[in-house]
């Protein structure tokens, strides 16, 4: 079976992509597109005297880029633009991955949806922050049953990016980034409860907060962060909270409460599990709280777990698509 061919749209945020496709060997990557200069000039330095991979094409142009010979594409671009482009490589019988976010309005999302139906063709949402080694566990657990049913869940993913917004937005009062409210970015908050659980929203109310110097001085237009409450099909609730808010390291939280039990992403590698045990013989229940241990507390606990749950994100695509082109 010979590789997946990968194309990278994107050399800025696609730049962890670009790493891990070249360090695991499990797909070949061809081709890497960026029209800003700087993104394009520093992922071909890394590629070619870090990893000494010099057989990838770059292009500045993504109709030139569509033309090249690849089984798949990782979008990496503008987050707002991810539908437009994700439609058109369906189109032409490509393999997609949004590295985020997949869409940014309902009628994208609705034409995204029937292009995949309409070509058979894959697509992968690599939310990456449900990939980590604890949230796999926590949905696991879950699923297993662990905490019974659910009831209430939260997810934070609360980043200021404040002192590196310039760089961000490449200084370009436009940039999506400067324009987006602040629920556009939520899938860090919300993707890991909805993976954890597999229950869908019935019903979503978001809240914004209002601007704040230290972001609209930086060119930033909207609130400072958001916080959302959806309802999920069984009736659960769910609050997320997401942006730029000042925190403690490590500005995430994920937790599931369920009618039997509750876990809890601790942010270090560990997860606090507390399960109700019923007896057979009285209508009292036993109780265990326990720290569940998946990583040290290091300084690189952050790092170490967003490399592996890229990686994990990415070979969980590979599969699926080298299955159907082997099938083809």
């Amino acid at each position: 079976m010979g590789k997946l061919k990968i194309g990278v749209f994107g050399a800025m945020r696609g730049m962890t992509m670009i790493s891990q496709l070249i360090q695991t060997g499990e797909a070949e990557l061809v081709a890497i597109c960026d029209k800003y200069e700087p993104h394009f000039c520093h992922s071909r330095k890394e590629a070619e005297d870090k990893f000494g991979v010099c057989n990838i094409t770059y292009y500045t142009d993504f109709d030139e880029f569509i033309q090249h010979d690849m089984d798949a594409v990782i979008l990496a671009n503008y987050a707002n633009e991810h539908a437009p482009y994700a439609i058109r490589l369906l189109e032409s019988g490509r393999h997609v991955m949004s590295e985020c976010l997949a869409c940014a309005t309902m009628k994208e999302a609705v034409e995204l949806i029937e292009a995949v139906e309409r070509t058979g063709k894959i697509y992968t949402f690599a939310e990456n922050y449900c990939y980590t080694p604890v949230r796999l566990e926590m949905r696991k657990r879950y699923r297993n049953g662990d905490i019974g049913e659910l009831m209430y869940a939260e997810g934070e993913y609360t980043h200021d990016c404040s002192t590196e917004w310039a760089s961000l937005t490449q200084g370009d009062r436009n940039h999506w980034r400067n324009l987006m409210p602040s629920t556009f970015y939520c899938s860090h908050a919300i993707g890991p409860v909805l993976f954890m659980t597999g229950l869908r929203p019935v019903s979503v109310t978001s809240f914004e907060a209002p601007p704040r110097p230290f972001l609209t001085n930086e060119g930033y237009t909207a609130g400072a962060y958001a916080m959302t409450v959806l309802t999920l099909e069984n009736g659960a609730l769910v609050k997320t909270l997401q942006f730029n808010l000042k925190h403690n390291h490590p500005g995430n939280n994920y937790q599931l409460n369920g009618d039997i039990g509750a876990l809890k992403d601790m942010g270090n590698g560990e997860i606090n599990a507390h399960i109700e045990i019923p007896k057979k013989t009285t209508e009292l229940s036993e109780t265990y709280t326990v720290l569940l241990t998946f990583f040290p507390r290091l300084k690189t606990q952050d790092t170490a777990e967003a490399t592996t749950a890229q990686r994990i994100c990415l070979l969980t695509a590979y599969s699926e698509m080298s299955l159907q082109k082997n099938m083809q």
